[in-house]
Formats: structure tokens, C-alpha cells, sequence
């Protein structure tokens, strides 16, 4: 319903893309978009299945924005679910399991996907990285689950090929006091109980950087909570409650900046059956949220993959699960002055 914009499918899962034999994956989730040489810019998109059957699939498009290709960067792992950017034009594809991996995969596929066990072995739901510093901040969607942070040892390390892992715990007023977690492989005890007061959360989900100096946090429960990094506080930005009310914000999930450094948030109600699913867009000063857009009649889906083209003119989303249990990816077209 808004004026100027367009939407478009891009693609269904298990049906083919551009005519070609390669199919859609499934489950899309997380994603993120990178630009390349004449113009043109890659969207990744994980996808979120079990039995070595997810990974990363890539679009790549010319600088008009035509869909040339789309290939697979990442293959036979499990519930990439979502992940974030790095400064080193790479995605970090994070796996949500009780084993799971972080993989940093190249968007190009030039090169193969690399696992980074130092990262920690736990359920991974999103990455953020701060370009600063190179420190990649993490969450974990599971049953108490953290917030984390990996400081390479070098901030020019483009593998986090050694680091020490942190966890988020309560601190005095707002700070966090990070503890180092000693076993990352969790082989004996699980990343989550090596630390005591641990910031605690069910449902910790997207995290993504603002250059501002901030880490929005998605806890679909609660709200986003906001990371001060040079404050090292946390405090909870705005609220939200796991409702199906179309004129509020419900379960919080994939974040990312808008180009105008605000907020937009996509909703997963973790089941609820709901006949709305939204987009909503949060003034990064004022905390005013406003719906965008909305998905009908997605029943049991979820929103994710949320990123602006380098233009600021597409807008890439998913609806994990679709209308009838196959995913779609959206592209919608506009002046995205927000």
C-alpha cells in the first residue's frame, strides 16, 4: 500500500531460478547483500534445514539491478539460520543447533566456506561485526542462551583464525562484564554454563551493527535491546510482545540499518497463527515504529533476510515457509529514504 514502491517474487523454493536446473533452496532465512566490481551487487540467503541439507545460496545481479545468476556458496550443513556481514566482504553464515558452527562464506563463491569453530559450538542465530575493531558479536537462540563476542587477536584477521571467545554477563547497573568462555568447543560443559550471571534470554535472535557505535539486539520475547559499545551498557531500546496485533510490532527477528541508519525489523511469531506478517521500520532516535509492509495469509511462516541493495532502491526480503510451506524471496523496488 505504499506509494512508489513495488514488489516482486524472486523466487519459490524447489522451483527452479531464471529457467535454469538450479532450484530455490528452502527454509530462506538470514541474508545480506554485497556489492562488486562494475556496479552490481550479490544478495546471500541461508537456508534453515535439517540433515546436512542447508547452506547459502547467492543472487547476483548487474548494476541495473537484472538477476543474472544464482548459485550455491555453502552446501550440506545444518539450520543456517541467520548470520551477518563482515568488513571483509564476506557473510558469516551462522547454524542453529546445539553444534552449530559459524561458516564464513564468500559471496562471489570463488572460494569455499570456512568453518570457524573458535567462534564456539552452540545454537547460532546472528553475527554482527563492529568494522572498528573487527570483534563479531553473537547470539544464541536457545534455552538461556547468551550473547557473545570474539576478539581476534588481530583486528586485521580476516579469518578469526585466533581470538578469545567472550560471553555476555550482568554487570553493575547496565554494564556487561564479559567473561572469557575457556572451552569454545563446548566438549565438556555447554559455551552457556561456563559463565555465571549470564545475560539470559530464551529467545536472543538478529544483531547487527550501526555506525553509530551501537549492536541492536532481537529478543523476540521482549523486544530489541541495544549494545552501547563504547559505554559497554545494555539496555532494552524498544518493546515489543509476542501478539498477533497488525498495528504493533510482534516478535522481533531479522534486523538490519536502513540507509538512512535507521531500524527495519521483520517479524517471526514462532508459530503463532497469525494472519499478518510485517516489516516495520524504528527511528533510531526517536524509537517511532512504523509498519512497512505486510505479508497475507503466511500462516505458520516467518520473516527474514532483510537488506538494501547498495543503491538504496531494493529491498531483499523472505518469507521462510510461504503460503504453503515453500519459502519466497521478495525484491521490492523504491526510493528508500528512511
Amino acid at each position: 500500500k505504499n506509494k512508489g514502491f513495488t514488489a516482486k517474487v524472486l523466487a519459490v523454493s524447489d522451483k527452479p531460478v531464471l529457467n535454469s536446473l538450479n532450484k530455490y533452496h528452502r527454509n530462506p532465512d538470514g541474508g545480506a547483500v554485497f556489492s562488486y566490481k562494475n556496479g552490481g551487487w550479490i544478495y546471500v540467503s541461508n537456508s534453515e534445514i535439517s540433515n546436512k541439507k542447508g547452506g547459502v545460496g547467492a543472487f547476483k545481479f548487474n548494476k541495473n539491478g537484472k538477476l543474472l545468476k544464482y548459485y550455491k556458496i555453502l552446501e550440506k550443513t545444518d539450520r543456517n539460520c541467520s548470520g551477518g556481514k563482515t568488513p571483509h566482504n564476506t557473510w558469516l553464515s551462522c547454524e542453529e543447533h546445539s553444534k552449530g558452527m559459524v561458516w564464513q562464506c564468500y559471496p562471489d563463491g570463488k572460494k569455499p566456506a570456512m568453518p570457524l569453530p573458535q567462534l564456539g559450538i552452540f545454537s547460532h542465530e546472528a553475527a554482527a561485526v563492529d568494522p572498528k575493531t573487527n570483534i563479531v558479536y553473537l547470539t544464541e537462540d536457545d534455552h538461556d542462551g547468551l550473547i557473545y563476542k570474539f576478539v581476534p587477536k588481530y583486528n586485521t584477521d580476516k579469518n578469526y583464525s585466533d581470538g578469545i571467545l567472550y560471553a555476555a554477563c550482568r554487570g553493575k547497573d547496565k554494564t556487561i562484564d564479559w567473561k572469557e568462555i575457556k572451552d569454545p568447543s563446548a566438549e565438556k560443559k555447554k559455551t552457556r554454563y561456563q559463565v555465571n550471571k549470564g545475560y539470559r534470554n530464551n529467545k536472543w535472535e538478529g544483531c547487527v551493527y550501526h555506525p553509530e557505535g551501537f549492536i541492536y539486539i532481537c529478543e523476540s520475547n521482549k523486544g530489541i535491546y541495544r549494545y552501547d559499545i563504547r559505554n559497554n551498557t545494555l539496555e532494552l531500546f524498544y518493546k515489543s510482545k509476542v501478539t498477533n496485533d497488525p498495528k504493533k510490532l510482534n516478535s522481533p527477528d531479522n534486523i538490519c540499518i536502513t540507509p538512512k541508519g535507521n531500524i527495519l525489523v521483520s517479524e517471526d511469531p514462532g508459530g503463532l497463527w497469525t494472519e499478518y506478517l510485517e516489516l516495520w521500520i524504528i527511528n533510531h532516535h526517536t524509537k517511532q515504529a512504523l509498519p512497512f509492509l505486510q505479508v497475507h495469509g503466511h500462516f505458520g511462516s516467518e520473516l527474514a533476510g532483510v537488506a538494501f541493495s547498495p543503491n538504496g532502491r531494493k529491498l531483499y526480503f523472505s518469507s521462510q515457509r510461504g503460503v504453503d510451506g515453500r519459502g519466497i524471496t521478495y525484491e521490492v523496488s523504491g526510493n528508500f529514504n528512511f
